[in-house]
């Protein structure tokens, strides 16, 4: 029985799959990230009236910072992180991702993962952000 790509190789079959699956993974994160701006935008403005007015305080104009801070940092260091995805899924081979990398990369990727990390935190916990500065 040939494979998805018409051969019998199961190494070739198997990278069919996992080009299928990491494309529909790819198409995922698009859509997740294509609607994320907005989600939090309507999370983090407060409502407003149609009377073209916008009332700040001090709190709800630093949980906005807080949140582009966030927005930043994810968009500045997400770009690293999919790079380290992507040269792992090609140079895998039959070793672990973590054995294939040198110490300076992972010292990056931890980092990357920790800017991640602190980025999400200022983003869904902004009204702690907004505690600390508005005092």
């Amino acid at each position: 029985m040939q494979g998805m790509m018409g051969t019998d190789d199961p190494a070739s079959a198997s990278l069919a799959r996992g080009l299928v699956v990491s494309g529909v993974g790819y198409l995922a994160v698009a859509a997740v990230v294509w609607n994320m701006p907005m989600w939090i935008a309507h999370k983090v403005v407060p409502k407003t009236a149609y009377d073209n007015n916008l009332n700040l305080s001090l709190f709800e104009a630093a949980r906005v910072g807080g949140a582009l801070i966030g927005l930043w940092l994810l968009a500045t260091t997400v770009q690293n992180i999919v790079w380290f995805i992507i040269t792992a899924m090609v140079a895998g081979g039959s070793e672990s991702v973590f054995a294939a990398t040198s110490k300076e990369n992972r010292i990056a990727l931890a980092l990357d993962l920790f800017q991640v990390v602190f980025g999400l935190l200022l983003i869904f916990r902004s009204q702690w952000f907004a505690r600390l500065v508005a005092k």
